[in-house]
């Protein structure tokens, strides 16, 4: 065993296994733990494994059903680092409490060399304790010893990557990436021919998670404002895609006009040579930069940043920065109907 990883999103994985190829290490010589429920087909060559059981909970009585899953992991994490081949450790973040250990451990470590994986726009925004729910950072010390993992306080940026035994940060782009810089390397995705020709008069909406990081009476004019602005546009055809780990809006859903749900249970860097809208719109998801990497000829938009980055990251504009660089096109938050009138469908 040379390599131990811990992803948890379509990003991460997609990374992960382009650091494996370009470190030499095959998916036989690597220990997997997945922190979200996700599959790839080179999974399946990793051993030991451990799959996270279900969707994640955002609410504390739902940490419960995860018990023995975190049971497992500290159990496969003290086997794997006590192997006298573990040389890589990639990783996610250091707000896990799985990833939290590795790190806390890493001057047990001297001969493992830890990577930071991007696992999204996270990574590109000044995301810090503050942004995660004051009752997760007072219950995780308390589970740590509880599973018998080692943990430390979560300072800075919570990718980890300005940890002092963080020696390489991987990512997709450069632009905006919150790391040291002589720590970056950039493993970036390739576009991909389109396997149908775009249609013009069709919209896929790309549903996030935005709206569970913020309370309900600043979501709400945000999802209304959205809604209005989607029926503005003249698209005939609406799709969506629902994200694959958390549960949609109901609310948003609601506003919106007739729609058909598309690709489901994949990631949207699974089937973007699949789309056949000519535009994609988003609140806040990575999905509209990918896209950009891997399908240029579409259309990426992200509607409401003037709004959600003082409801949701403390005015960070990060976010917005790195949007504007690769060329997603920006909707503001407008309470009118006038918001959007330009049209996107031709």
């Amino acid at each position: 065993m040379r390599a131990l990883l811990l992803i948890n999103n379509s990003i991460s994985a997609d990374l992960a296994e382009l650091a494996l190829d370009s470190d030499e290490i095959r998916p036989e010589e690597a220990a997997l733990i997945t922190l979200r429920k996700l599959h790839r087909p080179w999974f399946d060559r990793c051993t030991p494994r451990l799959d996270y059981p279900a969707a994640p909970r955002l609410d504390l009585k739902g940490q419960w059903r995860f018990t023995a899953y975190y049971w497992r992991g500290a159990r496969l994490l003290s086997r794997v680092l006590r192997h006298p081949g573990l040389r890589e450790i990639y990783l996610v973040n250091n707000d896990n409490l799985l990833t939290n250990h590795l790190l806390a451990s890493a001057s047990r470590l001297p001969r493992v060399r830890i990577t930071v994986l991007a696992e999204g726009l996270m990574n590109y925004q000044d995301i810090q304790a503050k942004n995660r729910a004051a009752w997760r950072n007072r219950l995780k010390p308390l589970l740590a010893g509880c599973f018998g993992l080692r943990n430390q306080p979560v300072t800075g940026h919570l990718s980890g990557a300005f940890d002092p035994a963080v020696s390489r940060v991987i990512s997709f782009e450069a632009k905006g990436l919150h790391a040291p810089p002589e720590k970056v390397t950039i493993l970036p995705f390739k576009a991909v021919a389109p396997r149908v020709s775009p249609r013009g008069d069709t919209l896929l909406y790309i549903e996030t998670a935005l709206w569970q990081w913020m309370p309900a009476e600043e979501w709400e004019p945000i999802a209304r404002g959205f809604a209005r602005w989607i029926h503005t546009q003249g698209f005939a055809r609406l799709r969506v895609k629902a994200h694959p780990n958390y549960p949609p809006c109901p609310l948003l859903r609601s506003l919106l006009p007739p729609f058909e749900l598309v690709h489901e249970g994949k990631s949207l860097e699974q089937v973007a040579s699949e789309i056949e809208a000519s535009a994609v719109v988003g609140t806040c998801c990575t999905g509209l930069v990918t896209l950009r990497l891997l399908r240029p000829d579409l259309r990426c938009v992200d509607y409401g940043s003037n709004r959600y980055i003082h409801a949701a990251y403390h005015g960070d504009r990060s976010v917005i920065r790195l949007m504007e660089s690769l060329g997603v096109e920006l909707i503001d938050f407008n309470d009118g109907e006038a918001a959007g009138k330009e049209g996107l469908a031709v």
